[in-house]
């Protein structure tokens, strides 16, 4: 298996196509394999030519554990995209409230913090999901047209 590193392209496989994610962050803390990827909406029939524009459509964030699922064979290497230096890492996220009904919790990773909220912002509305996803979920989610700004 080829090192797994900041910057790589993975393609995961839907049956209604192709998604591409990019790996962004990889935990500091060796016994967490949860990685952070960054997930397109777009499902492509044919692999692109590997740049910025694979994300054009949109994306979200999410954990995703990338070391698990390259050695299942669940997600696959296509390619290395930008300095790792320069990638994007969010540092705030959205959840459901657990006890609120109706509520939102903003979570603030850096901080290790988070507010409660009712009502969210249009800033706020594209927030990723806080939390891990398996692949079953990021698939559904993909083939469902799941997006952000629908998740409400």
């Amino acid at each position: 298996m080829k090192k797994v590193q900041v910057g790589n392209i993975y393609k995961i496989n839907t049956q209604k196509g192709f998604a591409l994610m990019q790996l962004v962050k990889i935990p500091e803390d060796t016994r967490n394999d949860i990685e952070l990827v960054k997930i397109g909406y777009h499902l492509f029939d044919s692999l692109p030519e590997i740049n910025e524009s694979i994300f054009q459509d949109g994306y979200f964030f999410v954990q995703f554990p990338v070391k698990v699922a390259l050695r299942r064979k669940i997600i696959e290497l296509v390619d290395g995209l930008n300095d790792p230096e320069t990638i994007e890492v969010p540092n705030y996220f959205r959840s459901p409230h657990y006890f609120k009904t109706d509520f939102w919790m903003i979570i603030d990773e850096k901080n290790d913090s988070f507010i409660e909220i009712q009502n969210l912002s249009d800033e706020q509305l594209k927030l990723s999901p806080s939390g891990m996803w398996t692949d079953l979920l990021v698939i559904e989610r993909l083939e469902n047209g799941w997006r952000l700004e629908n998740w409400i």
